[in-house]
């Protein structure tokens, strides 16, 4: 499986997240003249210095959350909870529980799936029995469970035809390679993308997309320096990527398989098979 084009892409995906984030989180709010005047060009997983305080005006800085939640155990619950210049953030645990509810379900899942799989997480970090198993990761995972999986977030995702949270709806996108309209009924932009992404063909111009997701799932992870696979690997062995991308190529090629027979007996039915 891991030879294959699909798994490649699938792969890429994967890792192509956890590296924009990884990336992204050392520059994540700053304005852009502030990065470029601090930083350059952040190309590479070695610490940055320090932020400096921003010289640009306050109306152009951007700070879209309210009153932020305490740190735990030394780390943001909505960081990343490790000092590796590898480590991602929320960003990619969202996605990773998004993986594992497809993979739970074996095939695409609705808000209530995807509703259910954050409350077993949420029980789990709560230390409750009979949980099945799900991801997990070292660090503040109670504060952050009690905030991604609050009451009235999982209401949401149940009666919210779109039940990602957008811009990171690319997961859903998986689950329709080559049917960006099929995406579109129950994600954003980026869903969109990456079903597009998994047409026969499609290039980055096609896809018009810049995330590090879409970059992935086009070329495939050989697209990315094989050093910044390893450092994000590393920073995080577990959930196990490789693993997680070679369970959802063989979920996909199960359904496009399925879906061939499906179709060859409906032929078969209506009398239009030879």
């Amino acid at each position: 499986m891991d030879g294959t084009l699909l798994f490649q892409k699938v792969f890429g995906l994967l890792t192509g997240c956890a590296i924009g984030d990884a990336f992204g989180i050392r520059v994540e709010m700053m304005h852009y003249l502030d990065i470029e005047e601090q930083y350059g060009r952040v190309d590479h997983f070695e610490p940055l210095p320090p932020r400096k305080p921003s010289k640009q005006p306050a109306i152009e800085q951007w700070q879209p959350f309210g009153v932020q939640p305490q740190n735990e155990l030394g780390y943001h619950p909505l960081g990343r909870w490790s000092q590796s210049v590898g480590a991602y953030t929320d960003d990619t645990r969202y996605r990773l529980i998004v993986y594992q509810a497809f993979l739970r379900k074996q095939g695409p899942i609705t808000g209530r799936d995807l509703a259910e799989e954050w409350f077993n997480y949420r029980l789990r970090v709560e230390g409750a029995s009979g949980t099945f198993p799900t991801l997990s990761w070292s660090g503040p995972e109670r504060a952050y469970a009690r905030l991604l999986a609050s009451l009235d977030n999982l209401t949401e995702m149940v009666s919210s035809q779109r039940f990602c949270l957008k811009g990171w709806d690319a997961p859903l996108g998986l689950m329709y390679p080559g049917r960006p309209e099929e995406a579109a009924r129950i994600g954003y932009s980026i869903a969109v993308a990456v079903a597009t992404a998994l047409s026969r063909g499609a290039t980055l111009d096609a896809v018009i997309a810049l995330a590090g997701e879409i970059m992935g799932v086009i070329y495939g992870a050989g697209a990315f320096p094989s050093a910044w696979i390893d450092q994000v690997l590393q920073s995080h062995p577990s959930p196990d990527l490789p693993q997680m991308a070679r369970d959802l190529s063989a979920l996909i090629s199960r359904q496009a398989l399925d879906s061939q027979r499906a179709a060859g007996q409906t032929l078969t039915m209506t009398g239009l098979q030879a």
